[in-house]
């Protein structure tokens, strides 16, 4: 049985984390999985991996622009390659920074998956000095990247244009969701409600994503709050967690009492799908991202969302998105938020997981497409 390094979950929830779990539920029986830990905090859902007796190599990597000059990262990748010979390295990445770890594993003989997850990355450790080198740094990478013999993989065009330059030559695999379990439960609905002390007759507004500048909670937080001072809102709900959570909760916290105590930060959930049928419209204003699959799910449930037109239309699978400029005022996005609410009803909800069910996003597709990558 070939074995296969997986690269890419780290602490936080989000869509590289969930694609690997599909990936391994239908890939698991047939090659020998190991998951790598490269970052100092335990990897989301690491539960899952050890109930499927799946090893999670822990192995913290240096970083810090020193780290890669002198190239301790690369050094220390090099020595988990040598440790244990992989047949496949299947690396998820949201930049091309992960070249280093492509160049590493195809010197100790594997084969290399590099899958784009993202449309962009702006992540630098050093603030002062990111915004001069983000460009010159990620077309370097971008470059380095180019002249590996890998698998080249994404999950929308505008993540391939981003990572590889080029929308050709590229394999594309859209994740699945299980359109029974994410299908409109009243029942559900009902005891999240409950729980948080909300009527049902109270319209709610919510985002479920983690908590980082991408996902522009900032922009969410001036939003609701209009929504909310207008009645066209009644309750906002943040689902997740993540490295500006605590910078979240500063804003929450110098609103008006008024405002302040209509929004819900619930944090991380092991079980998100109750959430999304709780709700009546989700809020997703995003600065940049591959193919949010929190989208997916919500058409699943049935949820309206009003996202950034920054977001590929290639998430769309249903009628129940609207695409707002992310430069628009925020009136405009209220406006939205109303429009997508009257556009379905609670009772029509449950439709729409047919719908995804026989589109793109179906399990049948993606273990598909994910056999056809792995030549089985």
């Amino acid at each position: 049985m070939k074995k296969v390094l997986v690269i890419g979950p780290t602490e936080f929830k989000g869509g590289i984390e969930t694609y690997v779990e599909n990936l391994i539920k239908i890939l698991g029986k047939n090659f020998e999985f190991s998951i790598l830990q490269f970052r100092k905090l335990p990897i989301a859902d690491e539960k899952f991996y050890k109930d499927l007796q799946i090893p999670i190599i822990k192995q913290v990597i240096p970083d810090g622009i020193v780290s890669k000059l002198i190239h301790r990262d690369q050094n220390f990748m090099r020595s988990i390659f040598k440790e244990e010979k992989f047949d496949i390295v299947h690396i998820n990445e949201n930049s091309p920074a992960g070249y280093k770890w492509a160049k590493a594993a195809l010197s100790a003989g594997s084969q290399v998956i590099y899958q784009s997850h993202n449309s962009y990355a702006s992540s630098l450790k050093h603030e002062l000095i990111s915004r001069f080198l983000i460009r010159p740094v990620r077309d370097f990478q971008r470059t380095k990247l180019s002249e590996l013999n890998i698998k080249r993989v994404a999950v929308s065009d505008v993540s391939a244009e981003w990572m590889f330059g080029t929308t050709s030559d590229v394999f594309y695999i859209w994740n699945s969701v299980n359109s029974e379990k994410f299908r409109f439960n009243a029942e559900n609905r009902n005891i999240i409600r409950q729980h948080l002390n909300i009527s049902f007759d109270e319209v709610v507004g919510i985002s479920v994503g983690r908590v980082a500048r991408q996902k522009n909670y900032k922009r969410i937080v001036k939003i609701a709050s209009r929504a909310l001072a207008e009645g066209a809102i009644n309750k906002f709900i943040f689902v997740g967690d993540g490295p500006d959570m605590e910078s979240l909760k500063r804003i929450i916290a110098g609103l008006e009492e008024s405002l302040r105590k209509c929004f819900f930060l619930v944090g991380a959930q092991k079980n998100v799908v109750p959430w999304y049928s709780s709700a009546d419209v989700m809020l997703m204003p995003s600065v940049y991202e591959g193919l949010p699959f929190g989208v997916v799910e919500a058409q699943t449930n049935g949820l309206p969302v009003v996202l950034s037109d920054t977001i590929t239309r290639q998430v769309e699978c249903t009628d129940i998105l609207t695409f707002e400029n992310l430069a628009s005022v925020d009136a405009a996005w209220v406006d939205d938020l109303i429009s997508s609410m009257n556009s379905t009803t609670l009772e029509k909800r449950s439709a729409y997981a047919d719908q995804v069910n026989h589109s793109r996003f179906s399990q049948k597709n993606f273990s598909e497409s994910i056999r056809k990558l792995y030549g089985i």
